[in-house]
């Protein structure tokens, strides 16, 4: 198991790296993928969602959303 400070620190580095490169889509299905391991589903949607809208065939991003649709 992760350390606390390691989520932490790798959030923190995700969000930087959101904020620096914000057409790459890849940052944003690492984010929507970490808000699905916490469980925060409509914030993995909304990262996944900005990543599709960023790269349209992005494969993972598809896979979650089709994923999530049909939990929801």
């Amino acid at each position: 198991f992760k350390s606390i400070r390691q989520v932490d620190k790798a959030v923190l580095v995700i969000r930087l790296a959101i904020s620096k490169y914000p057409r790459e889509a890849v940052f944003q299905v690492e984010m929507a993928e970490y808000y699905l391991r916490e469980g925060i589903r409509y914030k993995a949607a909304e990262h996944f969602r900005e990543a599709l809208r960023l790269d349209p065939h992005n494969e993972q991003a598809m896979k979650a959303m089709k994923h999530l649709d049909r939990k929801e």
